[in-house]
Parts: C-alpha cells; structure tokens; sequence
C-alpha cells in the first residue's frame, strides 16, 4: 500500500506543471511542409486549435518564421500553447502583428481547455474559459511590435491565438501573421534603500543626553523637544535613540528619506517603551517637518500615518509596517505621546527602509518527470557592487569561490531590463553608458557556474 501511495504522489507531481512561454518566434520549425506546419507536429511547443495555420516569413529581427492564420464566414484558423497564467497575477505580452484585409479581428486570449492539435475543422472551438489579454483589428498592413499587461482573473493553462471575420471575404479573407511572442510574468520583491545611520551607530560628540539637538546624529534632527542617544542598552549596537513624553510635552527625531506616490515600502524598525497608561508611540511619512527644541509636536507640510500603537513593549520589539504614500514625502518621523503626568521613555534602533521593485521576467519552468523534487532554501550570491549611488563606473567585488558574475540592470521605475554585462577578476569595472539617465535600478548579478543569484539597489547619480 505504501508503495502504491508514492507512485501516486510522483504521478501528481508529473500531472502539475508551471508552463513558460516557449518558442515565441517560431523558430524551432523542422518540417518540410509549412501549409501543415502545426497539423503535423513540427513546430514544437505549439498546436493548431483549429484550421491548419500556416509557417511564413518572420517579423524584423525575430528570425524567418512566423505563424499566419486567416478567417471568414466564421470559420478560420488558430494556435494554442500551454502556458501558466496565475490568478491575480500581472503578465507582460509582447508580439510583432501583420494583418491583411481591413475587415474582421485577432484574438490574443489566456483560456483553459482549447483543442490543442486534436482537429484541423475550421470552425471556432468552445473552450470552457478564457479571458481577452488583446484584441485588434485587421490594420496592422506593416510589421508593428505590440506590448499589453493584464491581471489573470483565475488560473489559465493555454495562450491561444486565432483570427475571426464573421462576414463573407468580400475584400478576400482576413489573415493575421504573428511573431516575437514574449509572455513575461510581472515579480515584486522589497529592495533594502540603505539609509545611512539606520542603527544611530554615527554619533559625533558628546553629550549623549542632548545628541540631536547638539547635530551630533549624523543624518537625524530632533523634530522637537530634546530627544537622546544612549549607551549599551540595546542589542542591536552601541546606541540607540530615545524619545520621552508626558501630558505636558514630548519629544520626536526626524530625517530624510524620499517616498514616492503610489510606490509600495516596507518599514522595520526595533522599539522599547512601556507604561499603563494611555500613550502611542507614531511613525509618520512627511514633508517639511521643521527641527526645534520645543517640546510640542510641531505642524508639517503633510503627513501619513504609518504605526500608531500603545506603548506596551517591555523588551526590544521588532515592528514592520507596509505602506504606499498617497503623495510624495520627504521624511521619516518618529515621536511619542502619553496622556498622563508619568514619563514614558521610548526607544527606537535598527530603522530599515525597503522598496518595493518589480520586473517582468521569464517565469521559471519547472518540469518534474518521475520524481519528487526537493527545493533547498536558495543561496545568495556574496558579491558586492560599489560605489553606491555612482556616477560613471559599477565595480564588482567578488568573493574567492567566483570567477566571475553575469549582470543585469533594471529600471526600478518601469522594470525594464536597461543593460547587462559580464564583470570577473581582470575586468571588475564597467562603465555607465550615456543612455542611462540617472535614477534608482535594480542589479541582478548572477555566477554561471552555480546559478546563485543576489539582487541589490543602485542608485545613478552624475550630479
């Protein structure tokens, strides 16, 4: 019975497959006959859904082949090719497009059960769901590159392509050729901003007892009041800032960091503080916070409020709070405020400021055959680049197992790939090409031999 237990286990695992976009181009053709190109099996990674589509010349740039289908009267031709699109998830899909006749339409749809090489008959087939990723008419008379993104509303297993004219051809029939097909699926990950001093480690003079209001945090004011550095009482370094309140003032520290309208950011932070009596401890994204030594809380330009909770933490707590500003801002605030004679005293370390980054990549194809496959927690890659921000030249630093790294250079704004490069021990510079504008990317660096990986943030900077 075991034994019977794990074959059904393995079969499962064979029957559950991530699909990813394959031969787009068409490329891979090896048959002879391009009229039953996909009736006879020799374009691989697609089928005909209907019709006998046809193999012709490519698109600019995209090879010799491409896929041509025609419809009128209703009936015509299509292609289909498994593919896994994810409820809820974000796709990219880019093709090259010719039409000919200016009657009738092209479909680009996600569905779920499409034939797929079971019939040649011209007649559109039912399918049980689909869901239109684009749809165009027949007036693309030249070659044109076509880019669309749309949100999967449940889970699709096929990428199905086809032309329709439900009229007779009385301008002939309309045809549609296809190439370059690209479906990229859109990934998400927070990417550290390394503010400086994050850990109030940078202290500069003394006394501790009035850091903030002396200049002596490096990259931190006090917003108000006179908030302290103390010594030897957190884990997580030498110091840590510590802001006091009662009913009749409060103190607050303050200091620079950009939020962006509509990006997503994370922010962890380490906080101590604990009284019986009503009191909160805020964060706040905002913009023109003044710095004074008076100890109430002082008006901003704008504000957000990103944590607001009851001072109740005995040991160091760590907090994450996920937001997206609803304008731009300029700072980060902390302050604190009690609603009774007693002193609350509360401490803040370790503030970690992340950004969400997303791209448009290749999913990964994962094809399980007559095995369980086991995944490892995946490895990071230990190589550095510097500087950070930079103004002309990326340098590498690798660590003694690598002899080199495979690059990739992201737009964080629109997550396009912008650049990529090879850097090893005798070639460990690179130097930023004049199309690249300044501005914040993502660098994905990559060692060819093991397959480890590591993303980072740079920051471009030329002025």
């Amino acid at each position: 019975m075991r034994y019977r237990l794990i074959q059904l286990i393995v079969l499962l695992f064979i029957s559950v497959g991530t699909f990813a976009q394959r031969n787009g181009s068409f490329e891979a053709y090896n048959g002879t006959d391009p009229e039953k190109a996909f009736s006879d099996g020799t374009v691989p990674d697609w089928k005909q859904s209907h019709g006998t589509p046809t193999i012709t010349g490519g698109a600019p740039g995209q090879g010799a082949f491409s896929a041509l289908m025609w419809s009128h009267s209703g009936r015509g031709e299509g292609i289909v090719q498994n593919f896994l699109f994810e409820a809820g998830e974000t796709y990219q899909l880019t093709f090259w497009v010719r039409t000919k006749n200016p009657n009738g339409n092209f479909f680009v749809k996600a569905a779920n059960n499409v034939p797929a090489g079971t019939t040649t008959g011209e007649s559109l087939p039912n399918v049980s769901s689909q869901q239109s990723i684009f749809t165009g008419g027949m007036n693309y008379s030249t070659w044109q590159q076509v880019t669309t993104t749309f949100v999967a509303h449940t889970n699709y297993s096929q990428l199905w392509i086809y032309a329709y004219l439900n009229s007779p051809p009385r301008n002939g029939q309309a045809e549609v050729s296809i190439d370059g097909i690209q479906v990229l699926k859109k990934t998400c990950e927070f990417v550290d901003k390394n503010i400086t001093n994050n850990g109030f480690e940078n202290v500069t003079g003394t006394p501790l007892s009035n850091a903030f209001a002396l200049g002596h945090v490096t990259d931190w004011q006090q917003s108000h009041g006179t908030p302290e550095i103390r010594q030897g009482v957190s884990s997580h370094g030498n110091y840590s800032a510590w802001i006091s309140a009662n009913n009749r003032f409060t103190e607050g520290i303050v200091r620079r960091v950009a939020f962006t309208a509509g990006r997503t950011y994370r922010i962890s932070f380490w906080v101590k503080g604990n009284t019986q009596h009503s009191s909160q401890i805020i964060l706040k994204a905002a913009h023109s916070v003044p710095s004074s030594t008076f100890p109430l809380i002082p008006s901003a330009g704008g504000e957000q409020i990103l944590f607001s909770k009851s001072a109740n933490f005995d040991q160091w707590t760590l907090q994450t709070v996920t937001f997206t500003p609803n304008i731009h801002y300029s700072q980060l605030w902390f302050y604190a405020i009690m609603g009774h004679t007693s002193n609350l005293e509360v401490g803040i370390d370790q503030v970690v400021v992340e950004e969400e980054v997303c791209t448009f990549t290749n999913p990964i194809i994962r094809t399980t055959r007559q095995e369980v496959v086991i995944e490892e927690i995946p490895q990071v890659l230990n190589a550095n680049i510097y500087p950070n921000p930079t103004a002309k030249t990326i340098k590498v630093a690798l660590p003694s197992a690598t002899k080199q790294v495979n690059i990739s250079l992201f737009n964080a704004s629109t997550g396009k790939r912008v650049a990529g490069f090879t850097m090893n021990r005798s070639q460990s510079e690179w130097v930023i090409p004049e199309n690249i504008k300044d501005g914040v990317y993502l660098v994905v660096m990559t060692d060819p031999a093991s397959n480890i990986t590591k993303t980072t943030r740079l920051v471009i900077k030329r002025k």
